[in-house]
Formats: structure tokens, sequence, C-alpha cells
């Protein structure tokens, strides 16, 4: 459990309107409440950890690979290796091999040798041992070892001798427990040694030590009783000094549209050179589904992002492993689990190597970019990947001779438009742009376009133009945006530069600004830094930021919705992700960081980027006659969003009128007074049917307007009659979609 944090309110700015978010919790369904006001206390933020077991559907390196919460396993025909979280980044592992060395009934051998390996169940694993099975059951906090006899292997007692192999030492069994420890006392205990029969007769079976070997008996007067099958199955478990056994570090995330669920993917820092790749898949309003172990081994499996192809329902995650200096990936599609991994050479990795996943709202291409080279020169290179696992041959972004130390990549709108690239060279912060075909083909990277000598943790969101931030030079480093726009022959020009940090205000205490994370929605932008301040501690500060147009002839500039929200004590290694970005709902963020203390949890905060208030309200206007017709308002009225506005329950020609609101609506006709106009005419649309789809435009001088939406039943009975306008007709209420 993640320790308190203190929590730093910060000051919102003259008649900032409230902000919505919540907290993820730790592996539960907690969404805690809205805030009422920026500058109240927010909540602390819960961890997010690695909960339950994971079981890979497939092998690999020639393994089949579990986790849970306090171990990791693997499972080969010639046994079982248990690796236990001994502490938190320990210098390197030191796992119990389990084999099965002998099996005797009545002193005859059994034939034991191991065979095929196969899952059956999604937290079993068997071992074919000719006689009988070997069978492995995982819980959060253990492994229950079994052997299972389907019918009598001969008569006398049943003798198992298991090799352990380890380099822990072996304690002499005590209490019914063998016990694996080093100098600190952490190991691996085996302990609760039974035998049971198929009518649930029981008998518990003393652990024996003996020559590298734990060896259990089952007596001869058990097995004559015995009810077949019969099984006989120890505990192995993780006897660990503290909680903090491995370090979750370099949270990403993104979101697939058509299951409306968030994919986080981290590092899980278990010793010094082993890095697994860990996943968690987040409902729309944070809720943990599930926790997955994607690449689960003893390798250094680094730099993990994911992406989502967001009409196609697929997801990447991928990530670099050091042992073998590859680009290994894993893809799941919108009704399967995650693939077998995927790999493709690209050169020796610096220990530091950053990668960049991008994905797409419209298209069948991922983009990945990374460094290669050790030592001061180091290139970026891109390659892409489609939904059959096809790569691209890998093309060189950068020159040769460059040093990469950061870079960011943004997803893409679809086929025909760029990805954006930012990277920190030795000359400074830049961009690219990255442009492909629909299918996997040649990549055609543009020129860099120089952004800021010097510019630190630059960051890009955007489906072009883009939005580039990045911390100064200076001291406290000052967050500075760029949006940049297409020009001519793939080239790309800097529309203008904005100092954020001036743009925000206050701030006289400040001391360092640092964790720099950046994410669109593709109409607004939302940026959080970690804040330190002299007087106070730490705290993330997440803005809403937009670029208004400001008419012809002058430049677009940043406008704030809010500024400053405070969200508690800040971590490291920060991101933001925008569901909008591959087509879910605009205005939902999800801000990450990892953990700012010696424990393995991330912290997660959804943030509602949108302008607060209702999308809907109705004004009535219904003439009132019984079977009156009816008007509704469905969907988002966010910015870039559609919205749909439909009428029911019409007996005549139906005709919809979208325009502006009747300031007070007005009076139709006598005798019947509530028949009323609420849209001004004339109509800016006027819709025969019953339903029409309204997309909002991604123009930020529409936010908080509102349009009017009424129906009329032409020729319907009970409303205004025949003798006032020459037909009968019967009005609705009026909807107001306010642009969010």
């Amino acid at each position: 459990m993640k320790r308190p944090v203190d929590v730093v309110p910060l000051p919102a700015p003259a008649g900032a309107a409230s902000r919505s978010w919540r907290v993820v919790a730790a592996g539960v369904c907690s969404a805690l409440a809205a805030l009422t006001a920026p500058a109240q206390e927010a909540p602390p933020t819960a961890g997010l950890a690695f909960r339950g077991v994971w079981l890979d559907d497939v092998e690999s390196d020639g393994a089949r690979w579990a986790r849970g919460e306090t171990y990791k396993l693997a499972v080969t025909s010639s046994g079982v290796t248990y690796y236990p979280f001994l502490a938190t980044k320990a210098e390197r592992h030191r796992p119990v091999c389990f084999a099965l060395a002998e099996a005797h009934c009545g002193g005859e051998p059994l034939a034991c040798a191991g065979g095929a390996v196969w899952r059956s169940g999604p937290r079993q694993v068997r071992i074919a041992r000719g006689a009988f099975t070997e069978v492995w059951d995982l819980a959060a906090d253990h492994a229950e070892q079994s052997f299972v006899f389907e019918r009598a292997p001969g008569s006398g007692e049943l003798r198992l001798a298991i090799a352990c192999d380890t380099e822990l030492a072996a304690q002499s069994v005590a209490d019914g427990v063998l016990r694996f420890v080093d100098a600190t006392g952490a190991g691996v205990a085996c302990s609760d040694a039974i035998v049971t029969d198929a009518t649930g007769r029981a008998q518990r079976l003393p652990i024996e030590w003996a020559r590298g070997q734990m060896v259990l008996r089952v007596a001869e007067a058990f097995l004559a009783d015995a009810q077949w099958p019969v099984v006989v199955d120890p505990l192995v478990r993780t006897i660990a000094v503290g909680t903090s056994l491995t370090q979750l570090a370099e949270p990403r995330a993104t979101f697939d549209p058509l299951t409306g669920v968030w994919l986080v993917t981290c590092e899980d820092r278990v010793t010094a050179t082993d890095t697994d790749v860990l996943a968690f898949r987040l409902a729309q309003d944070g809720t943990v589904l599930e926790s997955l172990g994607l690449a689960i081994s003893t390798a250094d499996t680094v730099s993990p992002d994911a992406a989502a192809l967001g009409e196609h329902g697929s997801l990447v995650v991928a990530w670099i492993d050091r042992a073998s200096d590859r680009l290994r990936w894993r893809r799941r599609g919108p009704s399967s689990g995650f693939g077998v991994p995927v790999g493709v050479a690209i050169g020796p990795q610096p220990a530091d190597a950053p990668l960049a996943l991008g994905g797409s709202k419209n298209g069948e291409l991922a983009l990945a970019c990374f460094t290669a080279g050790l030592g001061p020169a180091r290139a970026a290179f891109v390659t892409t990947i489609d939904l059959a696992d096809n790569v691209a041959p890998l093309v060189q972004a950068t020159g040769t001779f460059s040093t990469i130390t950061d870079l960011g990549l943004t997803d893409r709108l679809g086929s025909g438009e760029d990805w954006g690239l930012v990277l920190r060279t030795t000359s400074g912060a830049e961009f690219r742009g990255v442009l492909t075909a629909a299918t996997i083909g040649p990549i055609l990277v543009s020129g860099p376009v120089p952004l800021a000598p010097g510019g630190l943790a630059p960051r890009i969101c955007g489906f072009g133009p883009f939005w580039a931030v990045w911390l100064d030079a200076g001291s406290p480093a000052a967050v500075r945006v760029a949006q940049i726009s297409p020009f001519r022959g793939h080239t790309f020009v800097v529309d203008f530069v904005e100092n954020l940090s001036a743009l925000e205000g206050g701030g006289t205490n400040v001391v360092r600004r640092s964790e720099l994370a950046l994410a669109s929605d593709g109409c607004r932008f939302v940026y959080a830094y970690r804040e330190d301040q002299a007087t106070r501690p730490t705290a993330t500060v997440l803005n809403t930021v937009r670029v208004r147009n400001a008419g012809s002839g002058i430049l677009n500039r940043c406008v704030f919705d809010e500024r400053r929200i405070g969200i508690g004590r800040a971590g490291p290694e920060a991101s933001l992700c925008a569901a909008g970005a591959t087509g879910g709902s605009g205005g939902a963020y999800l801000h990450l960081v990892a953990s700012d203390a010696p424990n393995s949890a991330l912290a997660g905060t959804l943030y509602d980027g949108r302008q607060p208030g209702d999308m809907f309200t109705a004004v009535s206007t219904q003439c009132g006659a019984p079977f009156a017709p009816l008007i509704g308002g469905t969907g988002s009225t966010a910015l870039g969003a559609t919205f749909t506005v439909a009428l029911a329950r019409t007996v005549g020609a139906p005709l919809l009128f979208v325009s502006l609101a009747e300031p007070a609506p007005l009076p139709l006709c006598a005798p019947n007074p509530n028949c009323r106009l609420g849209v001004q005419l004339p109509a800016a649309l006027s819709i025969p049917g019953t339903r029409v789809d309204l997309p909002v435009p991604c123009d930020a001088n529409l936010l908080g307007s509102t349009l009017a939406c009424q129906g009329i039943d032409v020729t319907g009975p009970g409303g205004c009659p025949a003798t006032v306008f020459g037909i009968d007709f019967r009005m609705t209420d009026t909807v107001l979609a306010t642009i969010r």
C-alpha cells in the first residue's frame, strides 16, 4: 500500500471553474468524489500495483512463465524455477529450481520423466510425468505443487524425491516447513504437504531434507484404503524481508475506444539486471480490470510504451530487450488476449535507451521510435508495425552523431497524416514529422525544426498542428510551448512560442519545475509538471490550455481554460494520455507517475479537461397535449465530439430546427399558449425527420456557446390548430446543447 502523501492546495485564479477528476485506487473500483473547487485539498492518490496472478498463454525462452505478487516462475518439462521477490532492486535473483528426481512405489521406480507442458486453467499449468501428472496451482502469494495419481501406481509406500537446486541455505525442517534463506532471512518456504484422496480424506505429510532433495512419503496404509485419484501437494511461498519487493517505473498509457478501456504499461524492476514489462487494464472510470505480465523472464526488458489503433480495437505494447538488442512487442486484438512476442533487431542499446510508440485514430499502423548506438553517438530510428505484426525496414531519423537523450511521439489522425516526433539532442529540443502510406512501406522523415537550444524534457501532442512543450534552461525552468504546423513539401514551421509559466502567473516561490507531461484530444491540450516550492512541499500541477484563433491574419495563441490544479504530492517519470487521441471521449485524460518512495505503486489520476456543466438542458416549450412529441439529446457536446438530437412520439410530418436559443420562448397560438418557439428563426438547420447528428468542430471559440434544438410535428393534432396557421402542428420542448 502506498503511504499517505502530502497534498498541497494550489491557488486558482479568480473565477476559475471547477474541474472533475478521480483517483485510480489500488486494485479496486473506487472512484472518489469530484472536487468542488480547484483550491480544495485533494484526496491522496492511491497506488496502482500488480494484483493476483498472470499465467502467460505463450511460451517465452522455452518456458511457460507465470507471475504472482511475491514471485515469478518458469515451467519447463524438466521442472519449475521459482524466483522469489526478496527485496527492492535486489542485486540479482536467488531462485530455487524444483525438479522431480525420483518416484517410487513399494520400492519400485515409477516413470517420471518430464513430458508435455500445458496450461489447464487461468491459474494452473501441468507437466506430464508418465505414471502421474505434476500440477502447479498459482495464487497471488504462493504456488501449490501437486502430484496427481489417477490410479494406484503399485502397492507399498509412495516416495517422491524433489531436487531443490539453489544457492540459498537450506534450514533444517522445523514445524513441517523447509526453508531456503539468505543472510537476512529472506527466501523460499516449502510447507503444508498433504495427501488427499477422491473422498476428501486427507493426511499431513512430513517433509524430509536429504542430499539436496525434498522427500515426501505417503504411507502404504493410506494408499490401501484410498479412493483414486490421489493428490500429493506441498505449498511454495516467498519469505520476504519488508513489504517492497519490486519497483514499478516508466508508466505509459493508451486508450481503446472500442472497449472503453485504458491500458497502462510500465517497467517492473525486479533485480538490478532483471526488468519485467507489466500492464494494467482500467475501465474508463479507473476500475482496475486486470493485471498483466507481458514480458516475464529474467531478461532486462525496458522502456515499454503502449499504442492503440482506435478504429480496429487493436492494442500494441512494445519494449526494448537489452539482452538481445531487439525491439519486441505484443499485440492484442479486439476480441482476444495478447499474442506471442514479436521482435526485430535494432542494434546495441544504452542502459537508458528511450522508446516511444504512436498509434492512430484511423489506420492500421503503429510507429515505434527508439535510439541505437552506444557512447555519445546515438541516432534515432523509426519503424512501423501493422495489424499482422509485419514491420517496416528501419529508417534513421537523425544524424549519426546526435546524442539522443529523450524523445516523444504523438498518435496520428490516420493514413496520409504525420506522426509528430520531438527529440532532445546535443543541440537542444527539435521536431520532426514522420509520414507513411496506409500500409507497411516507405517512411518519410522531415528535416529538423529547431525548438529551443538546451530545451529539456520535450513532449509532443496533437495531430498537426502539433504542440510541443519543454522546460527551458532557466532557474527555475519555465514551461514553454510551440505550435508547429505543416508547410509545403513535408516541411514544418513554428507558428508561435509561448511561455506558459508566465501565462499562469504567480510562482514566486518556485525553485524547480520537472517531470513534464503533455497530451491532447485533438481540440485542447493538457500539460502537467512537478513544482518544487521553497515554502511548500512538492505538488503536481495540471493545466488545461486551448489554442484560440484570434482572427484573420493573426496567429493563434494559447488561452487557459483553467490554471494550476494541484493533485497532490508528485512522483517521477510522469506521463499523460488523452482518450480522445485514439477515438475515445474528448476531454478525458489519465495522468500517471511512478512512486517517489521505495515501493511498487504507480499513482494515477483521471482528469476531465472539459469545461464543467451539463451538456444538455431542457426548456419547457411543448404544447402539453396528451401524447405530445418528445425530444432528447445524447452523446457528447465536447469539442471534436458528435451529439445526436432525436424526436419520439410523432404522428405527422416531423421537422427538426437547430439554431440559437430565444432568450424568452415565444407563445405561438391561442387557445394553447404553451406552444412556444424556443429557437430563433430563420433556423440555421431545418431537417425533415426525427434525428440529426451534429458534429462539434475543434474550435475553441465555441466553448460555452449553446445551440437550441426543437421539433415540430406538422399535422399533429392537439397543439396549434389549423385556424391559426392553416395547418395543425405540435411543438416539443427545446433542448439546449452547451459546448464543453
